[in-house]
């Protein structure tokens, strides 16, 4: 029946759920790209396909906000519009982006490295990124 109508099904992904947290929280232009920046690094890992695209794009938006030492990383807005997510529930998933992200720069994975290194992305990628999560 699906496509007889020419529906077409796809799986859900993070990213226009961190866009829709960025617009809320109105992000600033370097909080966006750190938060892309750990976005892409988290669907690369295998280690995160039993997270839910939402907790990926929370725990990508609160490690821009640690990295870029926000005094409050998820805030009241934060847990507005994540439908009442409390920091402890993403923890763990932001803690396995992080440990992934550190080892960047010894993997195969240097696309993305390259590309936030660029002024265009504000060169999050050579920022130092937090090494442990409050």
């Amino acid at each position: 029946i699906a496509g007889a109508l020419s529906f077409k099904f796809t799986t859900p992904t993070p990213f226009p759920l961190l866009l829709r947290l960025l617009e809320v929280t109105d992000a600033d232009t370097v909080t966006r790209h750190a938060a892309f920046f750990f976005l892409e690094h988290a669907v690369l890992n295998y280690k995160n396909l039993h997270y839910l695209p939402s907790e990926l794009a929370h725990a990508s938006l609160y490690l821009a906000h640690v990295m870029l030492q926000h005094p409050d990383p998820w805030n009241y807005t934060c847990q507005y519009y994540s439908r009442g997510t409390k920091v402890d529930a993403i923890r763990p998933c932001a803690q396995t982006i992080l440990e992934f992200t550190s080892l960047i720069t010894n993997s195969k994975y240097q696309a993305i490295r390259r590309k936030y290194s660029n002024y265009k992305y504000s060169e999050v990628s050579r920022m130092a990124f937090p090494t442990e999560l409050p």
